[in-house]
């Protein structure tokens, strides 16, 4: 984990999942690097061809925002012209 930068800032230390392939199936470890206890018992050997998945958290007001942007911007900008064109067309 310390390769790759460690947990990002929006990720879930408590939900690392580590997936193991054995010769009969895969193994599914659950690790919580969130508390001392959890590195503790986390402090497993990686070895070749383990996938290490780190559960993103749910960021909905950003991904809210960035739906919304693109519309909001539209909006103003069309909102501007329309206040300039009313603006230039009452001026004497």
């Amino acid at each position: 984990m310390a390769l790759v930068g460690g947990i990002a800032t929006n990720s879930k230390a408590s939900r690392i999942k580590i997936v193991r392939q054995t010769k009969v199936k895969k193994d599914v470890y659950l690790v919580d690097l969130s508390t001392i206890e959890g590195i503790q018992a986390g402090s497993m050997i990686v070895q070749a061809n383990d996938i290490i998945y780190v559960e993103p958290n749910p960021n909905l007001a950003r991904e809210a925002l960035s739906d919304i942007t693109p519309i909001v911007s539209l909006l103003s900008s069309a909102l501007f012209i329309w206040a300039t064109l009313t603006t230039i067309k009452n001026t004497p």
